[in-house]
């Protein structure tokens, strides 16, 4: 993971023989500190992430922000399809409104490969009511947690609308913002005050994947606020990697 964070940390530094920024400009990016979260097990289910302690953590900062705040919105997007960005999106969302009673939307906004849906009952009686009013909300089956789904065709900017009327009725809000150097299309709905999470996966994002992940964040003016490095299991047991001085 070192590499990774070395990376991370040389993509805000300026080269060398190069001057440093004009800290004098008012447009200048603020970089904010970059804080690497591990959550263990890409294939664990959203349901039991959210009791990690580490993203219960992430949560129970974003549900004090929404106490004190109107609303805050925290906006998850992947380095990589499969790096696990809906996963934990899902599972921050539930831990927001089931495990600490916070009003949240769930949002997906990855127009790629929108698939949020699939993580919730779809025998929902008032889906298709909600898409007959122009509105792509819907209930998830749990309390306190709606859906803001995108529909096949849909534009950026149709999708972008939907979620600025939808997102003030609820506290806080989690968006799904799939591969974000793949298609920044969404990233207008990223605020200054928004919190940013960026999705990696141990042992397969590759490290320009996730630089170029980072300087679509840092082009909107928006660096992210951390990583998560959603860990891969590994089979041999640590003491044999140890012996045999295999990593992971």
């Amino acid at each position: 993971m070192s590499k990774f964070f070395g990376a991370l940390q040389r993509n805000f530094e300026p080269a060398p023989g190069r001057p440093a920024p004009d800290q004098s400009n008012n447009t200048s990016v603020v970089i904010r500190p970059t804080r690497l979260v591990v959550i263990p097990a890409a294939q664990t289910t959203p349901a039991e992430l959210a009791r990690n302690q580490q993203l219960f953590h992430i949560a129970e900062q974003v549900s004090a922000f929404a106490s004190v705040s109107a609303a805050s919105r925290l906006f998850v997007a992947g380095c990589n399809p499969g790096d696990g960005a809906s996963t934990i999106a899902v599972a921050l969302a539930l831990a927001l409104s089931q495990q600490l009673g916070t009003p949240t939307a769930l949002v997906d906004a990855d127009l790629q490969h929108p698939g949020l849906q699939n993580f919730f009952p779809r025998n929902d009686p008032g889906a298709a009511d909600a898409r007959t009013r122009g509105r792509l909300t819907r209930p998830s089956g749990l309390p306190r947690l709606d859906l803001l789904l995108n529909s096949l065709g849909e534009s950026p900017a149709q999708l972008a609308e939907e979620a600025e009327a939808a997102l003030p009725q609820y506290r806080a809000a989690v968006v799904d913002l799939g591969v974000v150097r793949l298609d920044p299309s969404l990233l207008k709905l990223v605020k200054r005050d928004d919190l940013v999470l960026l999705v990696a996966r141990y042992g397969q994002t590759e490290r320009h994947h996730l630089l170029a992940s980072t300087r679509a964040f840092v082009a909107v003016n928006h660096p992210a606020t951390g990583v998560i490095f959603n860990a891969m299991h590994n089979p041999i047991p640590q003491w044999v990697r140890r012996i045999v001085g295999i990593g992971g």
